[in-house]
């Protein structure tokens, strides 16, 4: 596995690859050595737009956020062999059988393929995030959970914290490719060439397909990279960013699905929206909510609603995290009780075509366009969000939790989202709705693959990466047909 410093050597970019790997993060590389290890007469390149560590390409994800600014964008997804893991917290969870099917109150719900097709590369993606223990059960055996007396509103869920993250902990066993670094190296048909921005591409059969990718570097140095299939794994925005750009150069192809590229991009808006007061001591009852170690994860206990409670009440879905309080002195004070839990919404927007990538004239430093994000919620996520807090505290009630209080709540407010970049290359059934079809191809390219959260319909109350990853496993599986 040599790594290729595009900045300092160029020499290997003249060979025709069989499968070009846009991005180098968790899902551009987790395919990629599992096309080598599958396909060993076969030559895998990843292309990566950073160096070994975030630096200077980071520059590139600058630009603007219109509507709910709640992050800046340079800093919620990093250029670097590693990808957006470097500030990755290690949360996984696999998506609801709920979130696949078409609901008729949330706008663009649906997805091209079953759950049943989608659950199958869960548990090799439970594996490449480096967790030992593959029970996704709701209410796993070996932790233990509060007894509810009504499960109408929210039911048990659980979630497990990968150990693959960046982090000074001896636990932490680093970014997808840290962790793999000794097998990947064995793999002597895969190149990483690093510090090389996509720029350009060259096509082929009348338009219908790719025959090389242009890599750029800050040294304005180029190259073409040629090969057989190409695979764009370099998260929701930079995949929309280039797809859309090269639609609009004047070699570009002709797509149907071109209006639909960048457009329905979701995140997943948090919210700390109650306090929970209790006149015993919580911390006993509670601790399997704060993280327990298990195997090589850290798992915890949460609450999610149910799928009638979802039907009933025409709700997004969404998952309730409870989490300590951290300003005890101040509650205590306020409320005459510092025993209190801060309950926290990790909540599924809706697919909104308002909800988009747009490119601007002003450039970057490799010569692409800048982007404008347009971001907001919808009538049917601030109906959802403002629901919810007083669910919680129905919930907390009648299961005789305690009492809890709805923490105040503007539209006007600015709604904090999780770095969950999804939905822009959008999967489904045709052109008119989707950018790809259900085997993540690009409508009317024949050898152009999205991968990652960009292909997601609908993003469920979970977050994406374990999810993004079984995608990418079914996509190998795919390409193996081929």
């Amino acid at each position: 596995m040599p790594i290729i410093d595009f900045s300092k050597n160029s020499s290997k970019t003249s060979h025709l690859y069989d499968y070009c790997i846009v991005g180098g993060g968790v899902v551009g590389l987790s395919i990629a050595t599992k096309l080598a290890k599958n396909h060993p007469t076969k030559k895998v390149i990843v292309l990566e737009s950073g160096g070994m560590t975030p630096g200077e390409a980071q520059l590139a994800n600058s630009g603007e956020i219109i509507g709910n600014k709640a992050y800046p964008l340079t800093t919620s997804r990093a250029r670097a062999l590693g990808g957006t893991q470097w500030f990755w917290g290690g949360n996984s969870k696999p998506l609801d059988p709920i979130d696949f099917t078409q609901r008729d109150w949330v706008a663009n719900s649906g997805w091209p393929i079953t759950y049943q097709q989608f659950s199958e590369n869960i548990n090799s993606a439970t594996k490449d995030l480096d967790i030992d223990d593959l029970e996704w059960q709701n209410k796993h055996s070996k932790l233990n959970h509060i007894k509810l007396n009504n499960e109408d509103f929210f039911e048990h869920t659980h979630f497990k914290l990968s150990p693959q993250i960046v982090h000074t902990s001896n636990l932490a066993t680093g970014n997808y490719f840290q962790s793999n670094e000794d097998e990947i190296e064995k793999l002597t048909n895969l190149d990483l060439l690093i510090n090389a921005t996509v720029v350009d591409f060259k096509p082929k059969n009348n338009h219908h397909s790719f025959e090389s990718l242009m890599v750029r570097n800050l040294s304005q140095r180029e190259a073409p990279v040629a090969a057989h299939t190409f695979v764009f794994a370099a998260g929701a925005i930079e995949n929309a960013r280039l797809l859309k750009y090269f639609t609009e150069l004047p070699h570009g192809p002709n797509l149907e699905c071109k209006d639909v590229v960048g457009k329905y991009f979701m995140e997943h808006p948090h919210r700390h929206i109650n306090n929970i007061i209790t006149l015993e001591p919580i911390r006993p009852m509670f601790l399997d909510y704060f993280g327990r170690f298990i195997g090589s994860a850290l798992h915890q206990s949460r609450f999610k609603l149910t799928s009638e409670c979802q039907n009933k009440y025409k709700l997004n879905n969404a998952t309730i995290t409870f989490q300590e309080n951290t300003r005890k002195k101040l509650f205590k004070k306020q409320f005459g009780n510092e025993n209190l839990l801060v309950a926290v919404l990790l909540m599924e927007q809706e697919p909104n075509i308002f909800n988009h990538v747009k490119l601007i004239n002003q450039k970057d430093s490799f010569g692409i366009p800048k982007i404008e994000l347009h971001w907001q919620l919808s009538e049917q996520d601030w109906y959802t969000l403002e629901s919810i807090r007083g669910l919680v505290s129905r919930f907390v009630g009648v299961n005789q939790i305690g009492r809890a209080h709805s923490v105040g709540l503007k539209r006007t407010d600015t709604i904090r989202g999780g770095h969950h970049h999804m939905g822009t290359t959008r999967m489904g059934t045709h052109p008119e709705h989707s950018v790809v079809d259900s085997n993540c191809k690009v409508w009317g390219l024949q050898n152009v693959y999205m991968a990652g959260g960009s292909v997601f319909p609908t993003g469920g109350s979970v977050n994406p990466t374990i999810n993004m990853i079984a995608l990418g496993n079914r996509l190998v599986k795919h390409l193996g047909t081929l």
